[in-house]
């Protein structure tokens, strides 16, 4: 594995001061100096879904290297809100799980309503925005109708399930939606997809809130999880490494490389999965397990990717991960080109548009999805088209983070 210099020159001070602790916390040890913008780093901790977890770290620290008393009182007030919520989240699963269970539709729980009991001391460090679960296609229809006869309902009116991935469901007073998945990624995505056969193999039984479901092999989730991270090409808070870092401690014991390479090869990702594994080490100074260290050390162009990416990820923004390719296009375009592409993306065919825009179609027809998704576009594009032309120094900076990612991953999946 190449080794990187640890100081990052174009990170500001409170990037510094987030990411040293983040590694104590990770690491298990306290820092040596007091923080001087403890306010900063909290703030940055809860951007990347970690402010939690380093709570629940930090109030075991010595006083003088922890925030202020007032700050302190602000943060545990934070974390026990969460921890409300998470209870109101566990009831939620077990029923859930329960009625799945009771109608034999199996059930794979993915990411953070697994992630949360597994790996973290307390389920609230894990924050979470919606129950993600995988059935079999075969099943789908069963596992929905257990979902209608608990209350929920869906807004997704898609008549089809070739191209989609999933579909969510809300209830009155739950604190979560339901996602149902019966596919781990949609049609479009770039990225390859195991067999979904291959995917309902090699599963094992654990307990989940007191109900039976089908867990990935520790190996499966790994890979797993480093894919979710390249398919949304690195645009990812530090959450999903650290529960990378976090299921490789847990299952350490029970990890075989043989088994790892396996599942990186079923899933495309051999070169991008070890990148994610060695860009995780250095976010936090974590030394590797051999069996997730790369076996030969690559060349120097590696060692440059893998710091660039670094940087991104330290420096990226929420509004610099909603840049998507097609807005940066119009960022450089002539007003002309922009007003194109504009109508090209509005006035879709009414079969995309009925993929695009199901709950708007469904209630309004065609033209009021039309209209919909002009209105939706605008809003969320709109305000970064007015400033291509500023010197809006964040916009910049959200730009050049944008498009370092996107050239990370092309240069990844150029790899494999």
């Amino acid at each position: 594995m190449s080794e990187l210099p640890l100081t990052i020159p174009d990170l500001m001070p409170s990037q510094s001061d987030f990411l040293h602790v983040l590694r104590a916390a990770v690491g298990g040890f306290t820092p040596e100096q007091p923080l001087a913008d403890w306010r900063s780093v909290i703030q940055l901790a809860h951007a990347h879904g970690v402010s939690n977890f380093l709570y629940d770290q930090v109030r075991t620290w010595e006083p003088s290297c922890q925030p202020d008393t007032a700050l302190m009182d602000q943060w545990r007030i934070t974390f026990l809100k969460s921890a409300v919520k998470y209870a109101h989240v566990t009831a939620q699963a077990h029923e859930l799980l329960k009625a799945l269970h009771d109608a034999e539709v199996d059930v794979i729980p993915l990411k953070g309503v697994l992630q949360a009991e597994r790996l973290y001391t307390d389920g609230a460090c894990r924050p979470m925005s919606d129950i993600d679960i995988l059935v079999p296609i075969a099943l789908l229809a069963r596992a929905r109708q257990c979902l209608e006869q608990l209350g929920y309902a869906t807004t997704d009116f898609i008549s089809t399930e070739c191209r989609s991935k999933d579909t969510r469901y809300i209830r009155p007073n739950t604190p979560l939606p339901i996602e149902v998945h019966w596919r781990l990624w949609s049609e479009d995505d770039v990225i390859s997809e195991p067999d979904p056969g291959r995917i309902w193999l090699g599963l094992h039984e654990e307990m989940l809130h007191g109900i039976p479901v089908l867990v990935f092999s520790p190996e499966r989730q790994i890979v797993y999880m480093a894919q979710h991270i390249l398919h949304h090409r690195l645009a990812i808070p530090l959450k999903a490494y650290l529960d990378i870092v976090l299921v490789s401690r847990h299952y350490a014991q029970q990890l075989d490389r043989t088994r790892l390479d396996q599942e990186k090869q079923a899933w495309q990702v051999a070169f991008g999965a070890q990148f994610v594994f060695d860009l995780m080490n250095d976010i936090f100074e974590w030394t590797l397990p051999e069996l997730l260290s790369a076996a030969d050390v690559p060349d120097g162009r590696y060692a440059e990717e893998r710091h660039a990416a670094l940087s991104a990820a330290l420096n990226m923004t929420p509004k610099s991960m909603k840049i998507t390719p097609v807005l940066e296009y119009c960022l450089h375009a002539s007003w002309y080109n922009t007003l194109i592409m504009g109508i090209k993306r509005v006035f879709v065919s009414p079969a995309e548009l009925r993929q695009l825009c199901p709950r708007e179609v469904h209630r309004w027809g065609v033209a009021g999805g039309y209209i919909w998704r002009f209105i939706n576009l605008f809003s969320r594009y709109g305000q970064a088209l007015k400033k291509r032309k500023s010197h809006d120094d964040a916009f910049v900076s959200d730009l050049a983070n944008f498009n370092t990612r996107q050239a990370l991953s092309k240069w990844i999946r150029a790899q494999e």
